[in-house]
């Protein structure tokens, strides 16, 4: 899927994709070569949602 994603991006000239993550694919996303840029606040109080720019 992110095989895809990266392709079709490819194609319409985008350079980045920035991902919001959930805590658990931490690893996937660590895994593929995703920056992590930071942690963002969550809709949910004392959470946090990572967020990661995955570069094409």
């Amino acid at each position: 899927m992110i095989n895809h994603a990266k392709n079709i991006s490819q194609k319409m000239g985008i350079r980045n994709l920035l991902i919001f993550a959930a805590t658990f694919a931490i690893e996937f996303y660590d895994k593929i070569g995703a920056d992590f840029l930071y942690d963002s606040k969550s809709s949910i109080p004392d959470r946090l949602i990572p967020f990661y720019d995955l570069k094409i």
